[in-house]
């Protein structure tokens, strides 16, 4: 049964993945332009729309940018209430999404006059609410580092462009402060990425979860295979074959594969669309590839199989159909991928596997009811229809 409640984007948890740039200011020469956009996102340059204050190339401090208070905005309430800002706007293509986990950045006062300070806010609630402030201690050409959190459900499955800004406080106007390598951190991600394995240090544990899953580590219980950290090929997972496995028959028949596995919260379930990942073999010899089961059917059937053809550092990407009526509506799924080659100690590595779908609400008993009580009345109608009329 398809659920009558909309599909709900839920917050994605980052696990244990080191901060990625999904966009970073390094003001070469005083540029107001992004240094590094990540792939599948845009950018705008710093700037100050509608803003009180100036935005200025840091003449005094070269590579950094500067903010003039033009209007004295004593404290971070009056320099929020005076537009005393500069921003940046992100954008991810369609098709994809943002997961943002924190902004980093150095700021220092023009002068020896204080309080000075910032006051940082974004479009995702139109502005409304701080997100973090703090005095800086330093002038230049001192830098003071910062690193502010973005947590929680605000941050997460952002599809649509977003807004940061930072205002600026100070005693009196024509002061201002220096900012220098501002960095958006976090992940850009399929929009209807679920889960995602991307081997950080060769770890096996997810590195990213949607709201409302839980995913357990890759692992290889119960296989004829060892599982590794791809020390040879980093941030990537090594499948080694122990025991000879020339075809994917005997792939499944020797247990020659990992895993993983996905499970929905209480109260919700799951509509898988597909599964992607990055394969390499370890050297030349072949053939070699994989197979995909799934604890959907007790692990009876193939889902899909693939010879690899590329060898490491060279990875092939995959992409697997499991819009099957057999993935939808699932409270939880294992997934083994096997692997062959033609001899023993020899094997594939794995990356980004990234499981894509929805997470459904399961209706409430009233909801059901509701519209059950319903049904009887709307058949009575259309049997009261005028002849010819339907």
């Amino acid at each position: 049964m398809r659920h009558l409640l909309p599909a709900l984007t839920g917050l994605l948890l980052i696990a244990s993945a080191s901060p990625a740039a999904i966009v970073q200011y390094a003001a070469p020469g005083g540029s107001f332009d992004a240094t590094t956009i990540a792939a599948n996102a845009a950018a705008s340059p710093l700037n100050t729309t509608g803003s009180a204050a100036g935005l200025q190339a840091g003449a005094v401090l070269p590579d950094t940018v500067f903010l003039q208070q033009s209007i004295t905005s004593p404290d971070a309430a009056s320099a929020v209430l005076n537009d005393q800002y500069f921003q940046f706007s992100v954008t991810p293509d369609p098709g994809y999404k943002f997961n943002f986990t924190g902004l980093t950045f150095d700021a220092a006062r023009g002068g020896a006059s204080t309080p000075r300070g910032w006051v940082l806010r974004s479009s995702l609630d139109g502005f409304g609410a701080d997100i973090d402030t703090e005095v800086v201690p330093t002038a230049t050409p001192n830098l003071t580092n910062y690193s502010v959190a973005l947590a929680g459900a605000m941050f997460s499955d952002v599809l649509a462009e977003t807004t940061f800004r930072l205002y600026s406080f100070a005693p009196s106007p024509s002061v201002g402060m220096f900012y220098d390598n501002l960095t958006l951190n976090g992940s850009v991600l399929p929009a209807n990425a679920l889960v995602k394995y991307s081997a950080p240090d060769g770890s096996f544990a997810a590195t990213e979860v949607s709201g409302n899953l839980t995913a357990s580590d890759l692992n290889a219980n119960d296989s004829g295979a060892g599982l590794q950290p791809g020390a040879v090929f980093p941030d990537t997972v090594f499948l080694q074959q122990n025991i000879t496995s020339p075809d994917p028959a005997s792939a499944v028949l020797n247990n020659q594969y990992f895993e993983f596995s996905v499970a929905a919260e209480a109260g919700f379930t799951m509509d898988l669309t597909s599964l992607t990942f990055d394969v390499a073999r370890g050297g030349a010899s072949a053939p070699r590839g994989w197979v995909l089961r799934s604890s959907v059917d007790g692990y009876a059937t193939d889902i899909a199989t693939e010879v690899v053809a590329t060898t490491q550092p060279n990875l092939s990407s995959f992409n697997v159909d499991l819009l099957a009526a057999s993935y939808q509506d699932l409270t939880d799924a294992t997934f083994r991928v096997y692997g062959y080659g033609p001899s023993t100690s020899i094997g594939l590595f794995f990356d980004n596997l990234v499981l894509n779908g929805s997470v459904q609400a399961i209706p409430e008993p009233t909801t059901l009811a509701a519209l059950g009580a319903g049904l009887p009345l709307l058949l009575l109608r259309r049997s009261r229809a005028p002849a010819g009329l339907s």
